[in-house]
Parts: C-alpha cells; structure tokens; sequence
C-alpha cells in the first residue's frame, strides 16, 4: 500500500521535474555597464572582434572606411596609443592580446594576402610570423599568458587549426 501512495504521490508531481531543472538554467537578465558602453556610443565609428581582459579590451574599429585596432583601458576608459601596429598598407581582420595587453597578435589583410604579426607593447617591437605560402590566416586567439597562439588557417581549401607556442618562436 505504501509504495502505491508513493507512487501515486510521484506521478502528481511529476509535472514540477522539468520544471525544477530549467530553473537552475534560469539567470538574471543581463545588465550593460553603461559607463563603459557610453565609450563606445559614437555613431561614426564601428566595433568588431573585440577581445577583453579584466583591465583591456582590444578591438578593430572603422572610422571613415579606415580599419584600425584600439586598445582600450577599461579603467580610466582611455584608447592606449600603439605606436607602430596601425599601418596604412593593410587592414587588420582579427585581434588578440594577452590579459595584461603586453602581447597584442593580430591577422593584417593587404594586397590580397593575409600576415600574422606579434606586437609586444612595453618596447614597440613587431615581429611578423611566416607562414607556408599556402596557408592562409584567418582567425587567432592568444592565450592570457600570452605564450601560446591558436591561428585558424586555410589549407588546401579546408580550414584548420596550427598552435604555435610563442616561447620557442622569440
């Protein structure tokens, strides 16, 4: 008789199960920081790939058909100059950095070909990484320490991933 009652008590409540599960999956509704996304208000200018840290955020920017890369202090809500990384021969397609911003790669279109390039900010250095002339740059992402570097290429008509550990490479 009891293990009826107990399954009888289970089938009326079975509804709430699900329920009970999404409710863990249940947030709170997103809320913008409207002092930083004020920075970013202007209607001339456009933001893409924007890569962020807890101190930086790094970004492509158009501003009268010209693509540049920014970097953003978050804190003091200041564009850190980057002497060096914002030439007018190409156009920059995709950006990381490391967490302290120290280490800035990025993807650089001109002329048709697509360049890899490694910043390092504290002394201005730009190195640029050689690829095999067959492949193609697409995406990077650098890792917060800023030692391993994963670039999306394309090989042969198929898009791959090569991992490139940045402390053998300097």
């Amino acid at each position: 008789m009891k293990f009826i009652m107990k399954n009888s008590l289970i089938n009326k409540y079975i509804y709430l199960i699900p329920l009970i599960l999404l409710s863990g999956c249940y947030s709170q509704k997103v809320t913008p920081i409207y002092s930083l996304n004020s920075f970013f208000a202007g209607s001339l200018i456009s933001y893409r790939d924007p890569k962020i840290s807890q101190k930086y955020l790094i970004t492509i920017v158009q501003y009268k058909g010209n693509l540049r890369m920014e970097l953003i202090d978050l804190d003091r809500k200041k564009i850190i100059f980057l002497p060096g990384i914002n030439s007018n021969k190409g156009n920059p397609i995709s950006v990381s950095m490391s967490s302290n911003a120290n280490k800035i790669a990025f993807i650089e279109e001109e002329n048709g070909e697509n360049y890899l390039f490694i910043y390092f900010r504290k002394n201005g250095f730009l190195r640029q990484i050689n690829f095999d002339s067959k492949d193609v740059p697409m995406k990077l992402s650098l890792s917060a320490s800023g030692k391993t570097l994963a670039i999306q290429v394309l090989r042969d008509g198929k898009t791959k991933i090569d991992i490139i550990q940045l402390d053998n490479y300097f």
